[in-house]
C-alpha cells in the first residue's frame, strides 16, 4: 500500500531537500506533537514517521488512496474561509484509536479493525481525537510560525477518489506522507495536507519539485525523513 501511494504522489512532484528543509523540520515537529497528544489520549505508544514530502493536488491524492481515511480539518485562523490543515489517517487506524478512546476491549477492537468504516459513536470519538490533535499541533505552530494557530473545524471520512465533504483544499497542495503505528497493531499510512501557498510561507521560501529519482541526502542531519517520533502518556518525543 505504501509503495502504491508513493508512486502516485511522486507522479505529482516530490520535493527536493535543498528547497524544503524548513517545512521538513516543521512537519517533523508537528508529527512529534501529534504523536504525544494522541498517545496521551489513547494511553498507547504511537509512532509517526515522516516518509515523504511532495506537491500534489486533491484529485491526485484521492486517486492514490487504496482505502478510506478519517480526516481532521483544522482552520488556521478565526474564519472557516482561512487556510486549513488536514490530517488523514487510514480507516483501520482510526477505528483502533476511536475504540481506545471509547475503552473498547482489545479483542473487540481487533475484530472490528478492518470493517472499513466508522460507526456513529466511533466517528464522534474520532472528533474528540481531532480536538486533542489540533490542540497539540497548535502548541507547535504558535512557537514556530508567527500569528498562526489551529482550531478544529470539522472531521469526516474521505474515500478513494471521493471527498464528499469537500475537506481538501483546491489548487496545489503540499502533502507529507507519514507512516503510523498504533500500539502493537500493524502500521499504516497517514498524511498532513495544506495548500502550497501556506506551505511555502511556513517554508520561508518556494518549494521546487524534483524528479522521483533525485534521492535524499541521507547524511544531512537536518533531514527528518525516516526519523521516527513517538508519543505516549510518558513522552517518547525526540
Amino acid at each position: 500500500c505504501n509503495h502504491e501511494l508513493q508512486t502516485v504522489l511522486m507522479s505529482g512532484s516530490t520535493l527536493s531537500n535543498t528547497t524544503d528543509k524548513e517545512l521538513q523540520k516543521l512537519f517533523g515537529l508537528l508529527a512529534n506533537s501529534a504523536s504525544e497528544a494522541i498517545g496521551s489520549l489513547i494511553g498507547r505508544e504511537l509512532i509517526l514517521e515522516p516518509a515523504e514530502l511532495s506537491l500534489t493536488t486533491g484529485d491526485k491524492l484521492l486517486q492514490s488512496l487504496s482505502t478510506s481515511h478519517a480526516a481532521v480539518r483544522g482552520s488556521l485562523g478565526q474564519s472557516d474561509s482561512d487556510s486549513s490543515f488536514l490530517t488523514l489517517v487510514e480507516i483501520a487506524d482510526a477505528r483502533v484509536m476511536s475504540g481506545m478512546i471509547m475503552m473498547t476491549p482489545d479483542e473487540i477492537i481487533e475484530q472490528n479493525r478492518d470493517q472499513g468504516t466508522l460507526e456513529n459513536e466511533e466517528l464522534a470519538a474520532f472528533g474528540e481525537l481531532g480536538n486533542v490533535l489540533c490542540a497539540g499541533l497548535g502548541d507547535t505552530l504558535r512557537e514556530a510560525v508567527p500569528n498562526v494557530d489551529i482550531r478544529l473545524r470539522d472531521h469526516a471520512l474521505i474515500a478513494p477518489g471521493e471527498d464528499s465533504s469537500e475537506l481538501l483544499p483546491s489548487g496545489p497542495l503540499a502533502c507529507c506522507r507519514l507512516e503510523i503505528k498504533v500500539g502493537d497493531y500493524p502500521g499504516g499510512a497517514a498524511f498532513f495536507v495544506l495548500d502550497q501557498a501556506t506551505a511555502e510561507a511556513w517554508n520561508k521560501g518556494p518549494l521546487a519539485g524534483a524528479s522521483p529519482d533525485s534521492g535524499a541526502a541521507e547524511d544531512d542531519p537536518d533531514n527528518l525523513n525516516g526519523a521516527p517520533v513517538r508519543g505516549i502518556v510518558n513522552s517518547y518525543g525526540t
